[in-house]
């Protein structure tokens, strides 16, 4: 007959949800924020002087960060117009299978670019391991530790390093 014979109703308040919810919000951003940063520090390209740029590889690379440190690499070649680029691994505790083929496919990728690669650093457990895997380093230049591999790399340039004390 139309007639209302109950009225039912529920409330509830959801202020502390609404905040719950801005927090997270806000911690997805500074985490996301924070993931970038640390991205863009994960593979520094660092200029050494015209032509040479120096990019030092610290901790574990898995395949994500493998993808980025050479994407950032080939940005860096085309950004500082490098003939060379130093890879300098002394900061990685280990290499496996997949980091040097991965390593093999970025100094491929700056070969195409027209970039000589040079990789330094390699330690004793690291030579151990390539060769133990089997992995064919024989195209690769290498050099043992940094300064050895910037003066390759100033050679190749046409630069001269000497002694100051040389020179009288």
């Amino acid at each position: 007959d139309g007639v209302c014979e109950g009225l039912v109703g529920m409330a509830m308040n959801i202020t502390a949800l609404k905040r719950t919810e801005e927090q997270i919000k806000e911690q997805t951003a500074s985490i996301e924020q924070q993931r970038d940063t640390l991205h863009e520090l994960s593979t520094p390209i660092i200029p050494i002087m015209k032509g040479v740029i120096i990019v030092p590889l610290i901790g574990s690379i898995d395949s994500d960060r493998a993808r980025d440190m050479t994407r950032s690499l080939l940005a860096g070649i085309s950004h500082h117009r490098a003939q060379i680029v130093i890879l300098d691994i002394t900061g990685m505790p280990i290499v496996d299978t997949g980091v040097a083929n991965h390593l093999n496919k970025t100094i491929q990728a700056a070969r195409l670019k027209g970039t000589r690669a040079i990789i330094t650093g390699i330690s004793d457990a690291v030579a151990e391991t390539i060769v133990d895997l089997g992995i064919n380093w024989d195209k690769v230049e290498t050099a043992h530790d940094l300064q050895s591999g910037l003066r390759l790399a100033l050679a190749q340039i046409g630069y001269r390093i000497s002694n100051a004390a040389d020179a009288s």
